[in-house]
């Protein structure tokens, strides 16, 4: 690759704006970086010249700890699974060198998770983790993981209610605001349906998609006005069928509204059983809502 090929190859890494990491690989970058990249495929980048490229680019060097443990290895208590990243190949284990650019952005990835993950920031996660020694990372990261074992041995959870993919949308709180609308008022989807169908009937439209009653220009739509993106989004089932009489209306209504009945409770149900698990006491969820008045030392792990 030439240089403008490895600025586009690392460009989610990089900003040029930045002093830090993220320069490194940028516009902004030193010529040092580039021509040694162009031959990596050939000539293994090593953990010494890795150093160069860091310092001549005026950040710091990094400990052979560091280098083996985010280049040279898939840590078993690392908190997350580094080898479901993109970019990694079981081949980059056990190496002494980062052998290609793809290699080379693997290790990056992990970096810029890690240091996003728990300093909230590219620069000081890198500073802070750049020096320190196998026994020190090791540490760091497994005092961050969830006690996989101790989870496991506690036994398993209830079990959650399982809401169909097609009907996950109906619990959002777009859909709620229009299924538990107030009748008639200016969030109500059915009457919005209605008084609009029966706008077109007046101009000699009795055959139409639900869809013709958003896009066409019909008086009664004007009440609604504030709702239309609402209502679109709670209909988007039912957008295609076809309206011929006033029953239709009904029929189609009434089935996403049923499907939304059901989808709720069992999303109350999920949420009843969720704040088991972090020992919320049931007390709590009133009126299918969970009142948000208790201190956080009420809240401890199972």
């Amino acid at each position: 690759m030439n240089k403008e090929q490895i600025i586009e190859y690392f460009s989610l890494f990089s900003n040029h704006e930045s002093d830090g990491l993220e320069c490194i690989f940028s516009e902004e970058g030193k010529e040092e970086v580039f021509e040694r990249l162009k031959n990596i495929d050939s000539q293994h980048l090593s953990k010494v010249q890795l150093n160069q490229l860091l310092i001549i680019s005026g950040l710091t060097g990094i400990s052979f700890s560091f280098f083996k443990y985010y280049w040279l290895t898939k840590p078993d208590k690392h908190p997350y699974q580094v080898e479901k990243l993109d970019d990694f190949e079981e081949e980059f284990i056990g190496k002494e060198e980062i052998t290609s650019l793809q290699h080379l952005r693997w290790g990056l990835r992990r970096i810029y998770t890690d240091a996003l993950l728990y300093y909230g920031n590219i620069t000081n996660g890198f500073n802070h983790l750049n020096t320190k020694n196998e026994k020190d990372l090791i540490k760091f990261f497994e005092s961050r993981r969830f006690k996989t074992e101790t989870i496991i041995s506690r036994g398993q959870a209830l079990d959650f209610e399982d809401i169909p993919k097609l009907d996950r949308y109906l619990i959002s709180e777009m859909a709620c605001k229009t299924y538990e609308a107030p009748t008639e008022s200016e969030q109500d989807l059915k009457q919005f349906l209605i008084d609009n169908y029966q706008e077109a009937k007046k101009q000699g439209l009795n055959r139409l998609a639900v869809k013709d009653l958003f896009t066409k220009d019909f008086k009664a739509k004007e009440k609604y006005e504030n709702s239309i993106g609402l209502f679109e989004f709670s209909a988007e089932d039912i957008l295609d069928k076809v309206i011929e009489k006033d029953a239709d209306i009904e029929n189609y209504y009434s089935e996403i509204a049923e499907r939304f009945a059901r989808a709720r409770k069992q999303a109350l149900q999920n949420t009843k059983y969720y704040l088991s698990l972090v020992n919320c006491p049931a007390r709590l969820f009133r009126n299918n809502y969970f009142e948000f008045k208790v201190s956080p030392t009420r809240f401890s792990s199972l």
